[in-house]
Formats: structure tokens, C-alpha cells, sequence
């Protein structure tokens, strides 16, 4: 109800929690739970769900519980309000009760801010008490002692009760206060089956500063592979290696600059895999059609109870309530079996899918915001957001010292011709484009150009041809593609922008990291230090010496007892060089 109706917050009582419940068991999507646990015994307990744009400025100011009663103050610095929930069962002590009477007056008169609103709720079991005259009636005297202690409250206070009918069969047992008239307007009572208590749904007069945090993806007018179902039974894998084989891929990107070829492999293979290749299914809306039925169904019979006064006419009602509360629950447990049969049909295929949904039950994920803007206003909006945190983050650099600036960065670098600065060993081919996807696994989250490892894995030997394409001329020119820059996070549904130099990315620094350039200081390092005194050059001259002999050796016949016969000169490098054959980072062997 809380999710469907877009509640501010939800108190319970008797929540029946101890410290081996975890939050993530009774976590609801979109709400933070706050709780106070009965201690030392079982039943009891109280818990407040806030609505998360709501819960980033919460704050516990108290969750207290001796055994007996339980008290839980929240106050929500966004909206100024003070939320008390407590409860006091059937049979209480005057001492033990005097504990949380006294807790609620000491923050009561320790408030900030005098204009706070205050609520508060829950489950007092005072029936011998008369609302709204505030007067006791029967009960024994240790009853009428803990009334007056909460009438006392009332009164220094000034608050005022809301309730004024039957919550449990004939009592009024269930009370709401507030310290503003005009905050509390109206509020409807209902039957359960979840508790022999009747619900109470309160409609409060709050403004909210915060703009609700945005969990919708943002849509693009054009589709992208990230718009189809890798993981669907109907894709027609055989069909659409056929046409993707029958692409004239050298011609389509003879000539292109490093952004088009990428634009058209992106945009061509979404066209041709479109077509073989179901969409994920888009449902904007967060409730299931059936759900939304029945609440329309109990939003007309609520209002027909509401402005009902013949006996039997409310009791049919309240009849056809209690059926439609329960098709309610019974439409959220088939959900919640069929998220746990997804998740387990897809332990093989989509394993990430299954522990991803395994950790949401073991803990709640902490989300990020609403953040406070300049103005001092509340923002939940994620572009807003990412703004904030990037001005944040900026903001604890020091500024450059103008003594320290060059106007040529490159007078910082090696002062080698650029002849001698090349990638020269480096030679990217068919098969090791096809061994580099051999090696992705199955379920690897797709990168910004949103091409998945099923498709990689499944149509490598088609594909293979215009990615060796695309690192051919990445490589040669020392340009990466734009759209490799930008990650489009899917979670929160925003662009973040990567910035860098043109020409380090990661599979760059790998290529030039595993290089004969880079390896020659390490081998001249390797030699005893007599040997690098016999040299007499620097370890770069000497890397830049090794790495012109390398280019100019010759292939030599094999050397008895050695495979190759610069294995016998330089068997560290000439293995490593052989294992990247497996990741697709050199031409292989020299």
C-alpha cells in the first residue's frame, strides 16, 4: 500500500522483529525502514517506513525499548517533522511506562526548532480513556496512573488526538497526536487481515521541498542494442549470423575516421539484430495491472463505506474490502514467486542476475540523496545530482600556481622523434579478436556502445572482421571513439562523461605496457650490474636500442633444442609475449 500509494511514511506496531531479522527480509522498494526491536523478549517492536527522498535528512533521535514498551523518534530535517511511534501493551506497569512518557517530554522540550511538527502514533491500549474529553473511566488504578502520565503529555504540549473511532472492535485503541490542528485534516479506518487492529490512513497537509528521486531510465528517441533481450529463448542466433556475415564490412569502413566506423558497426548491427532479437519488456508503471484494478475496486467501495450508514449495507462492504485485501496479497506473493523462479531459472545462463537478487535479500542497498542545492532546497533529481557531487569533488582541488604553468605539456615528455614513439609490434588480428571474446564471460555487463557478451560470443567470427577494423585504426591513428568516453549507468539512467587523454585508455596502456619498448627496461635491469656497467648507456637508450634490433632481426632457423632461437636469447619476453596470443594484446610471438 505504502509503494502504491506513494506514502510520505508508515508506522508499525507489534512488528514482532528481533536482531535476526534483517532489514533487507522487510526491505520495500523506495522506503528506508527504521526500527525499535523488543529486547529480551519476543512480539512487540515498532518500525517507521520513510519514503527514501524523505529518509536521506531522517534522523533517529531515540529507539528504546525495556522489555516491555517500545518508543521509536524520528525526526525528518527535510520536511521538519517529528515522527513518534511507540507502543504500550495490555497489562503495563505504571514504572515501565513512566520510561517513555519521560523520553518523549525531554525531547519534546529539547526541540531546535520550536515550529516543528509533531506526530505521534501507535498503539497505546488506553480504552478506559475518553476522546476528544481526555477524561478516564474504569480500569484499575495503575491504568488510570499511566492515563493521567499521557494526558500530562498531551496537555504541556498541546497536542490534540485525531482518532475518534474504534480501532479494535469497540475501543479506541490506536491514537494519532499532533501539535497542529491543521496538519492532520482527515483520516479513514479500515479493516485488515493483516492484525485484529483496523488500519488508519491519515491525509496530512505537508509540503515537501525535495524533488523525488528519479528511478525511470532515460529514453532515447533512437533504439540501441541495449534495448534488446540477450538473454531471450526467441533469438534467432543462426538467422542473424547469416545476415551479418553477408555485410561487406571492409568496403562499409574503408576510409572512416575512428567515430564512424564505430556509429556504423553500432548502428548496423542494431538494425540487422532488431530483427532476430526481441526488446526488453519497457513497463513504465512500478504496479501490475491487476493491482491497479483492485485498487480502483477498494478506492470506490472505501468511498461507498465512507457515505454508508446502513448496518447491513457497511457489512457487505467490509466483506468485499477484506476479499479484495486479500487478491492483494495474493497478487504480492505470486510477484515475489516469480522473481525467485526468474532468479533461479537463470543461475546458469544470467548468474549475475540470480546473486544480484540473492545480496537484495541479504542487504538493503543504500541509496544516494536527495543532496542539498545552493539555494538550500532539496534535489533528488539524478542529473542535479551528479552535478553536485562532480562541484563537490572538484571543490577540494588546489587551485594550479601560475608559476608553475607551461604553455607546452609535450616539453614535460620523452624528447624522442615521434618515429621512435610508435607501437611498431603491435598487429591486431582476426584471431585475436575471436580468442579476446572467447575469454569474456557469458554475463559481462555491456559496455557504452551496448554490445553484449552474448552477441560478442555468439557472432565473434562475423564480428571479428569490423572490430579488428576498429582497433587497426584506434591504434594507428592513437584516437579512441568518442562514445568510448561516455558510460550510460543504467541504474540511475544518466550519461556520465569520462574525461581523459586521447590515446591511454586501459587496453591502450595494456598494449604499451606488454610492448618490447616498455619490456626492454625491465630486461636491462635484469642484468648483473657488471654487465650494465660494461653497456655504459641509460636504461631508456638502452629499451630504445633493443626495440630497433628486434625490428630489424631477422628470422633465424631454429636452434637445437629450442623451438625458436630468440627463445634462446630472450625467453622471458618471447613467453610473455605468448601468452597475450590469449588476450588479444600483440601479434603474438616475435
Amino acid at each position: 500500500m505504502a509503494v502504491e500509494e506513494n506514502l510520505l511514511f508508515l508506522a508499525l506496531t507489534e512488528t514482532h522483529l528481533t536482531y535476526e531479522h534483517l532489514n533487507a527480509e522487510i526491505n520495500m522498494n523506495h522506503y528506508s525502514v527504521y526500527r525499535a526491536d523488543r529486547q529480551g523478549r519476543s512480539h512487540g517492536g515498532v518500525a517507521n517506513y520513510i519514503r527514501e527522498d524523505i529518509a536521506a535528512s531522517a534522523e533517529v533521535l531515540t529507539s528504546f525499548s525495556n522489555g516491555t514498551t517500545e518508543l521509536l523518534v524520528v525526526f525528518m530535517k527535510s520536511i521538519n517533522l517529528l515522527a513518534i511511534t511507540l507502543y504500550r501493551p495490555p497489562n503495563t506497569t505504571h514504572g515501565t511506562f513512566r520510561q517513555i512518557t519521560q523520553k518523549i517530554e525531554q525531547i519534546l522540550s529539547t526541540l531546535p526548532n520550536p515550529n516543528t511538527e509533531v506526530i505521534m502514533s501507535g498503539d497505546f491500549n488506553f480504552p478506559n480513556i475518553n476522546w476528544p474529553e481526555m477524561k478516564t473511566t474504569g480500569g484499575t488504578p495503575d491504568d488510570k496512573q499511566q492515563a493521567c502520565d499521557l494526558i500530562r503529555v498531551v496537555e504541556n504540549y498541546f497536542l490534540f488526538q485525531l482518532v475518534t473511532d474504534p480501532t479494535r472492535e469497540r475501543n479506541i485503541l490506536d491514537l494519532i497526536f499532533s501539535n497542529n490542528p491543521n496538519l492532520l485534516h482527515s483520516y479513514e479506518i479500515s479493516d485488515t487481515i493483516m492484525s485484529d487492529h483496523k488500519l488508519i490512513k491519515v491525509k496530512a497537509s505537508i509540503s515537501t521541498t525535495t524533488t523525488p528521486i528519479s528511478h525511470v531510465q532515460n529514453s532515447t528517441a533512437e533504439g540501441t542494442l541495449s534495448d534488446l533481450n540477450f538473454y531471450s529463448t526467441e533469438i534467432e542466433w543462426e538467422q542473424l549470423r547469416t545476415k551479418l556475415g553477408e555485410i561487406d564490412w571492409i568496403n562499409t569502413m574503408q576510409g572512416k575516421d575512428i567515430d564512424n566506423i564505430l556509429s556504423l558497426l553500432t548502428k548496423i548491427c542494431y538494425e540487422t539484430c532488431k530483427k532476430h532479437i526481441p526488446k526488453k519488456r519497457t513497463n513504465t508503471s512500478k504496479i501490475p495491472r491487476d493491482r491497479k484494478i483492485i485498487m480502483i475496486k477498494r478506492h470506490k467501495l472505501q468511498t461507498k463505506l465512507k457515505n454508508t450508514t446502513y448496518p447491513p449495507v457497511r457489512v457487505q462492504i467490509t466483506e468485499k474490502l477484506r476479499e479484495l485485501e486479500e487478491q492483494m496479497q495474493k497478487s504480492h506473493k505470486e510477484q515475489q514467486r516469480k522473481e525467485e523462479m526468474q532468479a533461479v531459472s537463470n543461475i546458469q545462463q544470467n548468474s549475475k542476475f540470480f546473486f544480484a537478487y540473492a545480496r537484495k535479500k541479504l542487504k538493503s542497498g543504500a541509496t544516494v540523496g536527495p543532496l542539498t542545492k545552493e539555494d538550500g532546497t532539496l534535489t533528488g533529481d539524478t542529473t542535479e545530482m551528479a552535478d553536485l557531487l562532480k562541484s563537490q569533488y572538484e571543490s577540494v582541488f588546489s587551485r594550479p600556481r601560475t608559476d608553475r604553468t607551461t604553455g607546452d605539456p609535450l616539453s614535460l615528455f620523452d624528447d624522442r622523434p615521434n618515429d621512435q614513439l610508435t607501437l611498431s609490434s603491435i598487429n591486431i588480428t582476426k584471431e585475436d579478436i575471436v580468442i579476446a571474446i572467447d575469454n569474456i564471460a557469458p554475463d559481462s555487463t555491456a559496455g557504452p556502445d551496448g554490445f553484449h557478451a552474448q552477441l560478442l560470443k555468439k557472432c565473434k567470427l562475423e564480428l571479428a572482421t569490423p572490430l579488428q577494423s576498429l582497433w587497426s585504426t584506434s591504434l594507428e591513428n592513437g584516437t579512441v571513439p568518442s562514445a568510448l568516453k561516455v558510460n550510460n549507468n543504467q541504474r540511475r539512467g544518466r550519461l556520465c562523461y569520462v574525461k581523459g587523454t586521447q590515446g591511454t585508455t586501459q587496453k591502450v596502456k595494456s598494449l604499451i605496457h606488454n610492448s618490447f619498448t616498455y619490456n626492454g627496461t625491465r630486461l636491462f635491469n635484469c642484468i648483473p650490474q657488471q654487465l650494465r656497467d660494461l653497456t655504459g648507456v641509460s636504461p631508456e637508450t638502452f629499451k630504445r636500442k633493443l626495440d630497433q634490433w628486434l625490428q630489424k632481426l631477422p628470422d633465424c632457423p631454429p636452434t637445437p633444442g629450442y623451438p625458436n632461437s630468440n627463445q634462446n636469447t630472450l625467453p622471458q619476453i618471447t613467453r610473455e609475449a605468448g601468452g597475450l596470443e590469449y588476450t588479444g594484446a600483440s601479434g603474438g610471438r616475435p
